[in-house]
C-alpha cells in the first residue's frame, strides 16, 4: 500500500502540471493605463541631444508674383561715349556728267599773222566834195566807209592759237568793225573754232588800224581770213 502511494504522487504532479501548464514570463509594464502614464510623467526630462546634420538642399520653389511697375526714369539719359570710327566705305560709282559751263570771256586779240603781205588793194572811192559852208569837212557820208577783204592765211599745225589780221588803207582811217572766216583744210571737216576777234591797233595814231581773228590750231592746215570795215579820215 505504501509503495502504491509513492508511485501515484509523482504521477499526480505530472498530471497537474500538464493541466495547469508551465508558468509564463513576466509581462512588460503597461504605460497606457492611468497608473502607467502617471509613472511615465514622474521621470525627469533628459538634456537635449546634439543638433543633427543639415538636410539636403530642396528644389527651387515656384516663381513669385510679378512686382509693381517701377517709377519711370529720366526722359533723356546722358549721351554715351563716341563709338570707334567705322571702316572706309567703297568708292561709289562715277556720277553723271555735269552741265556744260558758261562760255568764258573773250580772250585778247592774237598776234598778227605771219603770212606774206598781200598785194595793194584797189584805189578807194574818192571822197565827197567838201561843203564850202563846212571848212573842217566834218560831214560823214557812206562813200567814206569801205571794206578791205583780207587774204587767206594758212594756219600752223602747232601752238595753241593763231589767226589773221587785215588793216585799213591809211594810218588816219578808223576801224569800224570786221569779220572772220575759216575754211577747213579737208573737205567735209569742221572749220577751226574761233577763239577771239576784235579791232587791231585801233587807238595807235602811228600805225594803221585793222581787224584780227584768232582761231585754235589743229593737226590740219586750215585757212582763215579777216575782213575790216574802215572810215576814211581826210
Amino acid at each position: 500500500m505504501k509503495n502504491n502511494r509513492s508511485i501515484q504522487l509523482p504521477m499526480l504532479l505530472l498530471l497537474l502540471t500538464a493541466a495547469c501548464g508551465s508558468a509564463g514570463s513576466v509581462g512588460a509594464t503597461d504605460t497606457t493605463g492611468a497608473a502607467g502614464m502617471a509613472g511615465a510623467t514622474m521621470g525627469t526630462q533628459g538634456p537635449a541631444g546634439p543638433q543633427g546634420p543639415a538636410g539636403p538642399v530642396g528644389s527651387p520653389g515656384p516663381a513669385g508674383p510679378q512686382g509693381p511697375k517701377g517709377d519711370p526714369g529720366p526722359a533723356n539719359g546722358p549721351a554715351g561715349p563716341a563709338g570707334p570710327a567705322g571702316p572706309a566705305g567703297q568708292t561709289g560709282p562715277a556720277g553723271a556728267q555735269g552741265l556744260t559751263g558758261l562760255s568764258g570771256p573773250m580772250g585778247p586779240a592774237g598776234p598778227a599773222g605771219v603770212g606774206m603781205t598781200g598785194a595793194p588793194g584797189a584805189p578807194g572811192t574818192p571822197g565827197v566834195k567838201g561843203d564850202k559852208d563846212d571848212p573842217n569837212n566834218s560831214t560823214i557820208a557812206k562813200s567814206m566807209i569801205y571794206t578791205v577783204q583780207g587774204t587767206l592765211v594758212t594756219m600752223p599745225t602747232t601752238g595753241g592759237s593763231s589767226g589773221a589780221t587785215t588793216l585799213c588803207n591809211d594810218v588816219n582811217d578808223i576801224v569800224l568793225t570786221g569779220g572772220c572766216s575759216a575754211f577747213a583744210a579737208v573737205g567735209g571737216a569742221s572749220p577751226p573754232p574761233l577763239v577771239g576777234f576784235g579791232p587791231f591797233l585801233a587807238t595807235d595814231n602811228t600805225q594803221r588800224s585793222g581787224w584780227s581773228c584768232g582761231y585754235a590750231t589743229s593737226s590740219s592746215a586750215n585757212r582763215v581770213r579777216a575782213d575790216v570795215t574802215c572810215l576814211i579820215v581826210p
